[in-house]
Protein backbone atom coordinates (compact mmCIF):
# COMPACT_ATOMS: atom_id res chain seq x y z
CA UNK A 1 0.00 0.00 0.00
CA UNK A 2 1.32 3.36 -1.40
CA UNK A 3 1.46 6.05 1.61
CA UNK A 4 -0.30 9.17 1.81
CA UNK A 5 2.67 10.91 1.51
CA UNK A 6 3.64 9.21 -2.04
CA UNK A 7 0.06 9.49 -3.31
CA UNK A 8 -0.19 13.85 -2.50
CA UNK A 9 3.26 15.00 -3.73
CA UNK A 10 3.87 14.04 -7.02
CA UNK A 11 6.44 16.94 -7.12
CA UNK A 12 8.89 14.75 -4.71
CA UNK A 13 10.35 12.48 -7.08
CA UNK A 14 13.80 10.10 -6.25
CA UNK A 15 17.29 11.98 -6.89
CA UNK A 16 18.37 12.20 -10.21
CA UNK A 17 21.66 9.51 -10.38
CA UNK A 18 23.97 12.73 -11.97
CA UNK A 19 26.86 10.43 -11.19
CA UNK A 20 25.77 7.49 -13.81
CA UNK A 21 24.10 10.11 -16.18
CA UNK A 22 27.43 12.09 -16.99
CA UNK A 23 29.10 8.83 -17.07
CA UNK A 24 27.28 7.28 -19.45
CA UNK A 25 27.63 10.09 -21.72
CA UNK A 26 31.18 10.45 -21.34
CA UNK A 27 31.96 6.45 -22.59
CA UNK A 28 29.47 7.24 -24.83
CA UNK A 29 31.88 9.25 -26.59
CA UNK A 30 35.56 7.93 -25.03
CA UNK A 31 35.22 4.78 -25.65
CA UNK A 32 33.56 4.15 -28.87
CA UNK A 33 36.10 6.80 -30.63
CA UNK A 34 39.61 5.02 -31.68
CA UNK A 35 40.78 8.65 -31.56
CA UNK A 36 40.23 8.86 -27.57
CA UNK A 37 41.65 4.80 -27.55
CA UNK A 38 43.91 6.05 -24.51
CA UNK A 39 41.51 8.48 -22.72
CA UNK A 40 40.55 6.69 -19.41
CA UNK A 41 37.40 8.33 -17.30
CA UNK A 42 37.14 8.26 -13.79
CA UNK A 43 35.12 9.91 -10.56
CA UNK A 44 38.44 10.15 -8.07
CA UNK A 45 42.23 10.41 -7.71
CA UNK A 46 43.28 6.90 -6.95
CA UNK A 47 45.94 4.33 -7.62
CA UNK A 48 45.58 4.09 -11.30
CA UNK A 49 45.22 8.14 -11.94
CA UNK A 50 49.09 8.92 -12.06
CA UNK A 51 49.48 5.80 -14.40
CA UNK A 52 47.06 6.50 -16.97
CA UNK A 53 47.86 10.38 -16.85
CA UNK A 54 51.56 9.42 -17.54
CA UNK A 55 50.70 7.00 -20.16
CA UNK A 56 47.91 8.07 -21.87
CA UNK A 57 44.47 11.16 -21.06
CA UNK A 58 42.11 10.97 -18.35
CA UNK A 59 39.33 12.57 -17.36
CA UNK A 60 38.24 12.98 -14.09
CA UNK A 61 34.76 14.21 -13.53
CA UNK A 62 34.03 15.42 -9.84
CA UNK A 63 29.49 15.30 -9.67
CA UNK A 64 28.40 17.61 -7.04
CA UNK A 65 24.91 17.24 -5.07
CA UNK A 66 22.17 17.34 -7.27
CA UNK A 67 19.28 19.77 -6.94
CA UNK A 68 15.89 20.23 -7.77
CA UNK A 69 14.83 23.21 -10.32
CA UNK A 70 12.14 25.63 -8.64
CA UNK A 71 10.05 25.08 -11.68
CA UNK A 72 9.73 21.57 -12.20
CA UNK A 73 10.13 18.27 -10.00
CA UNK A 74 11.90 16.12 -12.77
CA UNK A 75 14.02 19.12 -13.72
CA UNK A 76 17.62 18.89 -12.00
CA UNK A 77 20.25 21.27 -11.26
CA UNK A 78 24.28 19.24 -11.63
CA UNK A 79 27.73 20.81 -11.00
CA UNK A 80 30.37 19.47 -12.35
CA UNK A 81 34.03 19.82 -12.22
CA UNK A 82 36.15 18.55 -14.70
CA UNK A 83 39.68 17.79 -14.53
CA UNK A 84 41.75 16.53 -17.58
CA UNK A 85 44.81 15.11 -17.70
CA UNK A 86 48.22 14.03 -19.86
CA UNK A 87 51.53 13.68 -20.09
CA UNK A 88 51.75 15.15 -23.52
CA UNK A 89 50.62 19.29 -23.10
CA UNK A 90 48.92 18.82 -26.51
CA UNK A 91 47.17 15.92 -25.88
CA UNK A 92 45.73 17.34 -22.82
CA UNK A 93 44.94 20.17 -24.43
CA UNK A 94 43.01 18.88 -27.06
CA UNK A 95 40.88 15.98 -24.77
CA UNK A 96 40.20 19.32 -22.89
CA UNK A 97 38.86 21.41 -26.22
CA UNK A 98 37.01 18.15 -27.27
CA UNK A 99 35.39 17.26 -23.55
CA UNK A 100 33.99 21.34 -23.85
CA UNK A 101 32.55 21.09 -27.46
CA UNK A 102 31.24 17.15 -25.89
CA UNK A 103 29.45 18.54 -23.46
CA UNK A 104 27.99 21.47 -24.70
CA UNK A 105 26.48 18.65 -27.52
CA UNK A 106 24.58 17.17 -24.31
CA UNK A 107 21.03 18.83 -25.26
CA UNK A 108 21.25 17.68 -28.35
CA UNK A 109 21.85 14.14 -27.87
CA UNK A 110 19.56 11.13 -26.87
CA UNK A 111 19.18 10.62 -23.36
CA UNK A 112 20.12 7.67 -20.70
CA UNK A 113 18.61 4.64 -19.16
CA UNK A 114 19.14 7.95 -16.05
CA UNK A 115 17.54 10.58 -18.21
CA UNK A 116 18.73 13.54 -20.43
CA UNK A 117 20.48 16.62 -20.44
CA UNK A 118 18.31 20.06 -20.98
CA UNK A 119 20.73 22.61 -20.99
CA UNK A 120 24.15 23.97 -19.63
CA UNK A 121 23.77 26.37 -17.33
CA UNK A 122 26.91 27.90 -17.42
CA UNK A 123 30.81 25.96 -18.44
CA UNK A 124 33.50 28.11 -18.60
CA UNK A 125 36.31 27.14 -21.05
CA UNK A 126 39.42 25.14 -19.39
CA UNK A 127 41.99 26.46 -17.65
CA UNK A 128 45.29 25.18 -17.31
CA UNK A 129 46.38 24.27 -13.78
CA UNK A 130 49.48 22.56 -11.84
CA UNK A 131 48.06 20.43 -8.34
CA UNK A 132 51.55 19.00 -7.58
CA UNK A 133 49.46 17.01 -5.02
CA UNK A 134 47.44 15.82 -7.07
CA UNK A 135 50.03 15.08 -9.83
CA UNK A 136 52.63 14.09 -7.31
CA UNK A 137 55.30 15.53 -8.93
CA UNK A 138 55.01 14.11 -12.07
CA UNK A 139 55.35 15.91 -15.12
CA UNK A 140 51.83 16.08 -15.61
CA UNK A 141 49.83 18.59 -17.51
CA UNK A 142 46.05 19.27 -15.88
CA UNK A 143 43.38 21.51 -17.44
CA UNK A 144 40.12 22.37 -15.19
CA UNK A 145 36.61 23.65 -16.05
CA UNK A 146 33.22 24.21 -13.72
CA UNK A 147 30.13 23.42 -15.48
CA UNK A 148 26.13 23.65 -13.73
CA UNK A 149 23.90 21.36 -16.20
CA UNK A 150 20.05 21.31 -16.15
CA UNK A 151 18.78 17.62 -16.89
CA UNK A 152 15.57 15.77 -16.41
CA UNK A 153 14.90 12.69 -15.25
CA UNK A 154 13.59 9.61 -17.61
CA UNK A 155 9.88 10.42 -16.38
CA UNK A 156 10.35 13.85 -16.90
CA UNK A 157 9.88 15.87 -20.51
Amino acid sequence: MASVFRSLALDVRPQLDAESLVFDLLKRVYDANPMFSDVHVQSEINLTSNDYAANGRLIIVSTGSPYQSEAKAWVWRIPLTFAVLGSNPDGASELAADLYRTVMEWPFSEGTSVGAVSRIISFTGFQRVNKLKENQGKSITEYASDCLIEAHDRYGR
